[in-house]
């Protein structure tokens, strides 16, 4: 009896320890958050990039934070770090459209010479959500990488 007594008690300290480990840690992930976004407002790209990075290595599927961390590296510059972040955003959600979509609109705008990338994106984002149509249309001179493009045309008509 006291052995089960024991084994409760050591199974509950080990799952307490845990759903304490996970407060702090989402405790810090929102302190993070919430400065980069000061760091943002500040034009503090490299502050911003720090704190945003660290939100990912915190919570490396939380998409939110690598897609904020995409934009800090897009503004940098940082293009190919930027499309990474993007990317994975894309696959940490496969079956949310917008991922897809930002993945897109990043290839027409800074990545033009990767039409096929942007258009498959774009595609994607439509296949999963049909009303983005409306999204795309919108943003169309954002894509100008496209415009020539037929199948792009078809998609915007």
């Amino acid at each position: 009896m006291s052995s089960i007594v024991l084994g409760l008690a050591v199974l509950l300290s080990l799952v307490g320890y845990q759903v304490g480990m996970r407060r702090y840690r989402m405790h810090r992930l929102r302190r993070k958050w919430e400065e980069a976004g000061a760091a943002m407002q500040r034009h503090a790209p490299e502050e911003a990039r720090r704190l945003l990075e660290q939100c990912v290595r915190l919570e490396p599927l939380w998409a939110q934070g690598r897609l904020r961390l995409a934009d800090v590296l897009t503004q940098m510059g940082q293009l190919s770090e930027a499309e990474e972040q993007y990317k994975m955003v894309a696959a940490l959600q496969p079956r949310i459209a917008s991922g897809h979509f930002v993945l897109g609109l990043f290839y027409a705008m800074h990545q033009p010479e990767r039409r096929d990338d942007a258009l498959a994106a774009v595609k994607k984002a439509l296949e999963l959500q049909p009303e983005m149509k409306k999204l795309l249309v919108e943003h169309y001179a954002h894509f100008k990488a496209l415009h020539d493009h037929p199948e792009f045309r078809d998609l915007v008509s």
